[in-house]
């Protein structure tokens, strides 16, 4: 499936949503910063520390997904 994905401006998260402006996004210091688009597909590896479903199904139920880009 193809969403959207972004990054906080300030920070170690990263979001992947469904709108391509990433107006869905919840408000953060900083702001959000577009990184183009991203496939997420059911069986591919890990991402943001969440399997591909998780990051679908929190998409689809949502709109977003919020992860780290550093995990420890």
């Amino acid at each position: 499936m193809t969403f959207y994905r972004f990054h906080e401006k300030d920070g170690h998260r990263a979001a992947i949503t469904n709108d391509i402006t990433g107006a869905n996004l919840p408000k953060i210091d900083g702001g959000w910063k577009a990184d183009g688009k991203t496939e997420v597909k059911e069986g591919s590896a890990r991402r943001l520390g969440a399997e591909a479903s998780q990051i679908i199904d929190t998409i689809e139920r949502e709109g977003f997904y919020i992860g780290s880009v550093h995990q420890t």
